[in-house]
Parts: C-alpha cells; sequence; structure tokens
C-alpha cells in the first residue's frame, strides 16, 4: 500500500511507498527497475537508457563535467555520468531497446542526460497508484509524452535481436553470428546497432546478462553462482562489470534487498 509522506521538499512533495529502509527489484521482461534509498554512485555508463525518479527530494547528475539538480532525469545508454542520491528514496527505470517507447526517449535525449527540476501533477498521480504495474506504465507514459520523439522508431531488426536477448538467447553469440542474424555484414550490423541504441554490441548483451545475475540471487544463489549463471569468468569481473555499468557493487544492492519481483508481465507502454 502506499505512503505518501507529508513532508515536502524543492521540486515537489515527497513520494513514496512501503517501508522506508525496504529495498524492491523487479524484473519484467523488457525493463527492469529498482526502488530504495541510494546515496553517492561513482561515475558509470548504463547499458540501456534509464529514467529516474527522486521519490522524496532532489537528486544530483554529473557528466561531461556539467552537474545538475531535479527530481527526474532521462539517462541515454553509454553516457558516462554520476549520481548523488543523498540517502533518499528513488525509482530507476531501466528500458530495454525491444521495450515500446524506447526508441522515442532515446532519440529525444540525442546522447545527452535530461533533467527536470520538479514533478508535475500527472507525474505525481502516476507515483502514487498502487500496484507496480499501473505505476510503471503511467512513468513511461509520462516519459514519452512529455519528453519522448514519437516520430522516432527502432529498426525492427535490432528490435527483434534484443527481444531474443531478453529470453537469454544469443547472448553468447560472437558479432559476426549476430548480424548474420539480421542479414546484415558485421561492419554495418556494428554501425546499425549502436546508431539505434547508443551502446554497443557488447554494453547491451551485459546488460541483459546482469539481468540474468539479479534472477540468480533473487532466488537464492550467491554472488559467485550469480556470476556464473550470467557468464561472468568469476565474481571479481562480474563485480568490475557491476560497479562500472551501476556505479555501486553487486553486494550493496543485490545483498540487501529483499523485495524482488521477478517475471512482471507489466511493460512501459501496456
Amino acid at each position: 500500500m502506499p505512503v505518501i509522506r507529508s513532508s515536502c521538499s524543492p521540486g515537489g512533495p515527497a513520494i513514496a511507498w512501503g517501508a522506508v529502509s525496504d529495498n524492491t527489484i523487479i524484473v519484467a521482461r523488457d525493463h527492469t527497475v529498482f526502488e530504495g534509498a541510494l546515496g553517492r554512485l561513482r561515475p558509470h555508463t548504463h547499458g540501456s537508457l534509464a529514467i529516474l525518479v527522486g521519490l522524496e527530494a532532489p537528486f544530483e547528475v554529473t557528466a561531461r563535467g556539467q552537474v545538475e539538480h531535479g527530481r527526474i532525469a532521462v539517462i541515454p545508454a553509454s553516457v558516462r555520468h554520476g549520481l548523488d542520491f543523498h540517502d533518499r528514496r528513488v525509482l530507476v527505470c531501466y528500458a530495454e531497446p525491444h521495450a515500446p517507447g524506447y526508441a522515442s526517449l532515446h532519440r529525444s535525449a540525442a546522447g545527452s542526460c535530461r533533467v527536470l527540476p520538479g514533478l508535475d501533477r500527472d507525474l505525481e498521480a502516476a507515483l502514487r497508484l498502487w500496484s507496480d504495474e499501473g505505476r510503471l506504465e503511467s512513468v513511461w507514459r509520462w516519459a514519452h509524452d512529455r519528453l519522448g520523439d514519437e516520430r522516432a522508431t527502432l529498426d525492427p531488426r535490432i528490435a527483434a535481436l534484443t527481444a531474443r536477448f531478453s529470453e537469454e538467447e544469443l547472448l553468447d553469440a560472437p558479432t559476426e553470428v549476430l548480424a548474420e542474424q539480421v542479414g546484415l555484414s558485421t561492419s554495418r550490423f556494428i554501425h546499425l546497432f549502436t546508431s539505434e541504441l547508443g551502446a554497443g554490441v557488447r554494453r547491451v548483451k551485459q546488460y541483459y546478462r546482469f539481468k540474468l545475475a539479479v534472477r540468480s540471487v533473487a532466488t537464492g544463489g550467491s554472488l559467485t553462482t550469480a556470476a556464473h549463471h550470467a557468464g561472468f569468468a568469476d565474481s571479481s569481473h562480474f563485480s568490475r562489470a557491476f560497479l562500472d555499468t551501476f556505479g555501486l557493487s553487486p553486494a550493496s544492492v543485490l545483498l540487501r534487498t529483499e523485495d524482488y519481483r521477478l517475471n512482471r508481465a507489466a511493460a512501459p507502454f501496456g
């Protein structure tokens, strides 16, 4: 049941749900969501587009030498950035390339972080929805309507390929094989893939490997087990890659989360 905080902060009212000390991770077919309290994150680079919402207060985004503060940000794939949430609660939604609306937000961001100072009434209403499904769909619809480029579309070959990544297919396939899957030369495929998604093949595939690792931990596996299940050489390699992608160690988030919700059917835009 949602908890609406009575205290206010710059950029709008504080909005949260559940116990303040709890973290929640939702893993669905075409998105992954973290909700919980976070502090300062080291500079890192996502393998997918992310929307960040400060549920209680503004947060800080540092990218390309500039610092911005806001309650919502769109972070494109492959943009190196640092974050400081000041130990307040945040909603982080990672959209996957095959998800409806990815191309719209990716193209409108144009390779730069977009940071907005406050929450409007429509987004506040979306965050207050009781169900995960309704809340997430509404947040993504809001982002698409307010920030997206409705003219943008994703090449269907790349969308189909990343959908197979999500089904745990082709993650071990070399780039040459992936190019054959979509009927392109290797060089043309690499150019198209990076242009469409904003990130290279290795980084995007690594994002899907992290999803496998999260599922492993959620079902009782150790970080070592999760690393091997996701195709990393060892737990050290996994930890370094996780830190470079999310700005914090896997232990600091995965082992401190008790509320895992897997295989949710909810998807951005329905």
